[in-house]
């Protein structure tokens, strides 16, 4: 049965305050930059920068489940 991947969008702001420590926090504008280049996705919605993290989501949590019972 093939995985199923949800991608979950996140503000740049929401994603650089979960991913970095206090000191070593990117700029937005560096963040974009990378959205830009490719070397990070996302996507942007308006005026909205906004960076893509995949998730396996529920099914493989379920899967996980039945395999351990």
């Amino acid at each position: 049965m093939p995985k199923i991947l949800y991608a979950k969008l996140r503000t740049i702001k929401e994603w650089v305050n979960d991913t970095f420590e206090e000191g070593s926090k990117p700029q937005e504008r560096t963040v974009r930059n990378w959205l830009l280049n490719g070397d990070l996705r996302g996507c942007k919605i308006g005026a909205v920068w906004f960076v893509t993290e995949l998730d396996h989501g529920p099914s493989s949590l379920v899967e996980e489940y039945t395999k351990t019972t």
